[in-house]
This record gives structure tokens, sequence and C-alpha cells, in this order.
């Protein structure tokens, strides 16, 4: 997950091509790096705990 508009895009966007599945790249529209923890926190919380809850193991 990162924003459109996050200085640090590009690391996403590398990471996310060298990671192997499953992934998704979620990128919020307009949100800088910190929006993401200040602003967009719910959002954040919505779009992971489903991805986490699928794909990680006890």
């Amino acid at each position: 997950m990162a924003g459109s508009e996050a200085e640090s895009l590009w690391h996403s966007q590398e990471l996310y091509a060298k990671a192997h599945g499953p992934k998704e790249l979620f990128i919020v529209e307009g949100a800088t790096h910190m929006a993401l923890y200040d602003y967009r926190v719910d959002l954040v919380v919505t779009k992971l705990a489903p991805f986490f809850t699928r794909n990680l193991r006890a």
C-alpha cells in the first residue's frame, strides 16, 4: 500500500515487482506517505486486515 503522492512510492513499486505472491499493490490516489498514517488509517486497516487474514499463517 502506498500513496500516489508519496516520495517513497518508487520503493513500493520496486519491492512489489521483486516480491513473490500472493501480493497486491494498492495505491491510494492523492495520498502522501504520512497521510496513510495520519488521515487514512481507516482505509489502511480495512484493506490490510483481510489480506493478512487470507495470507498469513499462524
